[in-house]
């Protein structure tokens, strides 16, 4: 629980504080407003530190869950090779959630592009907002970017319905 409650934080000042994004969601494209800025910290850090701070809850709640169910369910819950697997699946999963968004950062359209592709596609955008410092479009198409967070949070989800299954599943179970 406490893993969860950090995480959440955590999240909570990277997106309220470090960053601050002003997003303009249908186009992909935004810039930050928060304290990093004023340090200099590079736009595409800031995204990538947002959507890792927001994926992050994936892992927690699914740590939450397994945790529950290795202590509630499992006999074998205080060995020395559970707790290898444990750490194996769980530092996996981090190293997962760091690196699932990399990809979309190799095709970043340069700024002339990405500001003609926008009011291209969106017309009734305001002319200054190109003119902004920091303005930052991860990509001008938006396909590839949801198909990484939705399939990570698709894994998310699915490991903690298995772990919360597993665990009424044996509480109604027969007893020994």
């Amino acid at each position: 629980m406490l893993v969860v409650h950090l995480t959440c934080f955590l999240s909570d000042v990277t997106m309220n504080v470090l960053v601050v994004p002003y997003t303009f969601f249908s186009a992909a494209v935004g810039y930050p407003m928060g304290v990093l800025t004023w340090f200099g910290v590079l736009t595409m850090f800031q995204v990538y530190s947002g959507f890792t701070s927001v994926m992050l809850l994936g892992p927690a709640l699914v740590l939450f869950f397994e945790d529950r169910y290795n202590h509630l369910v499992r006999l074998d819950s205080d060995t020395r090779s559970r707790f290898i697997k444990r750490c194996i699946h769980f530092g996996s999963y981090y190293f997962l959630t760091f690196i699932c968004m990399i990809p979309l950062f190799f095709e970043i359209p340069s700024l002339q592009n990405a500001k003609k592709l926008t009011y291209n596609e969106f017309p009734c955008l305001p002319q200054n907002i190109f003119e902004k410092p920091g303005v930052f479009m991860l990509t001008s198409n938006t396909g590839p970017a949801m198909a990484c967070l939705f399939s990570f949070f698709f894994i998310s989800a699915c490991q903690a319905f298995y772990f919360t299954f597993r665990r009424i599943e044996s509480k109604s179970g027969p007893s020994l």
